[in-house]
C-alpha cells in the first residue's frame, strides 16, 4: 500500500473516531462547536500512538512489520486496559442514589468501554499505517 493511500485511510479513521467521540458525548449537532471534540481527539491520538511514535523517533525509520504489528497491538491493548480500569470501578461501585444525578454514571461508563474498544482498534490500524513498514519490505 502506498503512502497516499495510507494517509487517506488514516484521515478516514480519524473522522470515524471523531464521530464515535460525538456519539459518546451525545452531541446531536454534526457540525457545531467542534473544539471540545477536536481537543479530545488530539489527546486520544497522543495517548494511543505514544509508544510507536517514540519507537519511531528512536530508530529514525519505520518499524519492521512483525515487530511493529506486535508493538502496535500491545500499545493499543495496554492503553485500553488502563482506560478500562476506572470505568470498571465505576460500574462495580454502582451508586444507587441516582435520582439526584442528571445522568447514569454506570451507563456512561459502559458506553465509554465500548467506544474506547472501537477507538483502540482504529488506532491500532492508524499506528500500523504510520509507523510500520509494509509487509512486502
Amino acid at each position: 500500500m502506498n503512502n497516499k493511500t495510507k494517509n487517506i485511510l488514516c484521515f478516514v479513521l480519524l473522522l470515524i473516531t471523531l464521530i464515535i467521540i460525538k456519539i459518546v458525548l451525545q452531541d446531536t449537532e454534526i457540525i457545531g462547536d467542534l473544539l471540545p471534540e477536536l481537543f479530545i481527539l488530539f489527546i486520544i491520538s497522543i495517548l494511543m500512538m505514544i509508544v510507536p511514535f517514540i519507537f519511531r523517533l528512536i530508530t529514525k525509520k519505520k518499524i519492521k512489520y512483525k515487530k511493529g504489528k506486535l508493538l502496535c497491538f500491545l500499545n493499543s491493548f495496554v492503553i485500553y486496559i488502563l482506560f478500562l480500569i476506572p470505568n470498571l470501578i465505576t460500574i462495580l461501585k454502582r451508586n444507587d442514589n441516582l435520582e439526584v444525578m442528571s445522568m447514569d454514571p454506570v451507563a456512561f461508563s459502559k458506553s465509554l468501554i465500548v467506544a474506547f474498544l472501537f477507538i483502540a482498534i482504529i488506532y491500532y490500524f492508524i499506528s500500523m499505517f504510520l509507523f510500520v513498514d509494509n509487509k512486502n519490505n
